[in-house]
């Protein structure tokens, strides 16, 4: 690392545990006006996504399935068990403090309630004490799975809804569903109620487009009708042509901060005259804050790792993420970039722990730590940008500098 230094930092041990500090090692460390930033040890584990399925009930227009031929399956039950019983031992040994507070979240590219056997899995989750959280399309939580979810004590359920009406939900999502998808998240609402559960408190994942944003406003009111704990709002990857001109972004947004002049708003309403001149800064160019919230540890961090979490495929693959489960192509500005996947092991040839400890998974997490990939997403002048095979840094398979997730124009819950 440049401008290296060591110090001697004392952390209540409770603390240390927490977060995977050990002595003797590197962190990442940033700076701040006010302070610095020490973020959580690499190796520390925290959450495991897991995709039960990349099977998939509908076939929408933003889905990767449009620029993939992979094979569908199902996880085999018994996988299943031991990657449960690898996490535990894992946990276990290195972070007993996260026991507790470690997630299961079933999702990846696929839909999770297909799986025959998903509340038994998530009943496995919270035999152990963990928490256990799911996205769904909402199509199949009819009122006897919401029962079942309920039940099996699942913490959180995320919704995608990528509109507020029946006529753009179905142009995004290919399916007149929306209606029965509310009726049914109004009624999951209904039976927590009426069995006084806690669970499964709900969040709405949104793929925001130039074709549904103006949709933003309503969906948020359906959030308050329904009862939602959180909104996430993420971009559209375009995996298509006909997607690059739905983008609301341009990566050259990268390039704010040329010159020398920063804007610190304080805190003001939200009116339609402060918006507007907040965007027409931003338009312009330039660093600005409100009220000195000057930075965002989103940014330039993958949030994957920001997370502490692995992800483990259908079939027992491990990858650092779950966009890297699969080869993909998207368009970086308007170029191709192609995504080659990432497996660091197979859970049925190794445990969990020897994977996440091995060297090579060890090193990317740290190099991601430290954001030690070229900036493709700002660049995006040469010829390595169009794959994540290497960048002009030297970095091998897989150079994240490419990534919209680690940038922050792409979210997942």
């Amino acid at each position: 690392m440049k401008n290296e230094v060591s110090v001697n930092i004392t952390l209540p041990a409770e603390v240390a545990a927490r977060y995977g500090f050990a002595s003797d090692t590197e962190y990442a460390v940033s700076e701040y006006s006010d302070g610095i930033f020490i973020r959580q040890s690499p190796d520390i584990l925290k959450r495991i996504y897991i995709e039960v399925t990349n099977s998939c009930n509908l076939d929408c227009s933003t889905c990767v399935r449009n620029v993939w031929s992979e094979d569908t399956g199902m996880m085999e039950y018994s996988l299943f068990g031991k990657i449960i019983t690898d996490t535990e031992q894992q946990l276990e040994k290195y972070s007993p403090d996260n026991r507790t507070k470690f997630t299961v979240f079933f999702g990846g590219w696929g839909e999770p309630l297909l799986h025959p056997e998903i509340i038994r899995m998530i009943k496995e989750v919270k035999d152990r004490g963990w928490r256990a959280e799911l996205i769904t399309n909402g199509v199949m939580l009819d009122n006897r799975t919401a029962n079942d979810l309920i039940g099996a004590g699942l913490d959180f359920i995320w919704v995608s809804l990528d509109g507020a009406t029946p006529e753009s939900y179905s142009d995004v999502r290919l399916g007149n569903m929306l209606p029965q998808i509310l009726e049914n998240l109004n009624n999951l609402r209904k039976i927590k109620a009426f069995s006084l559960s806690m669970g499964p408190q709900l969040g709405i994942a949104f793929v925001a487009m130039k074709k549904n944003i103006s949709d933003l406003p309503d969906v948020i009111n359906i959030c308050r009708k329904l009862e939602a704990k959180k909104l996430s709002v993420s971009n559209v990857l375009p995996f298509t042509s006909d997607l690059v001109d739905e983008r609301l972004y341009r990566l050259s947004s990268g390039n704010w901060g040329k010159g020398d002049l920063v804007i610190d708003f304080p805190r003001m309403d939200p009116s339609d005259e402060v918006v507007g001149i907040i965007k027409n800064t931003a338009a312009a160019g330039g660093w600005y804050s409100v009220a000195g919230n000057e930075n965002d540890h989103r940014i330039g961090v993958c949030p994957f790792l920001k997370k502490a979490s692995v992800s483990v495929r259908w079939d027992g693959m491990v990858s650092p993420c779950t966009p890297l489960f699969y080869d993909s192509s998207s368009y970086l500005e308007d170029t191709i970039r192609e995504s080659r996947a990432c497996h660091f092991g197979s859970i049925a040839e190794k445990s969990l722990s020897e994977i996440w400890m091995q060297e090579d998974f060890r090193l990317l997490r740290r190099k991601l730590q430290f954001d030690e990939f070229s900036p493709c997403t700002v660049c995006n002048s040469c010829e390595m940008a169009e794959s994540n095979e290497e960048d002009c840094f030297g970095d091998q398979h897989p150079a994240c500098g490419g990534c919209l997730w680690q940038q922050g124009f792409i979210r997942c819950p």
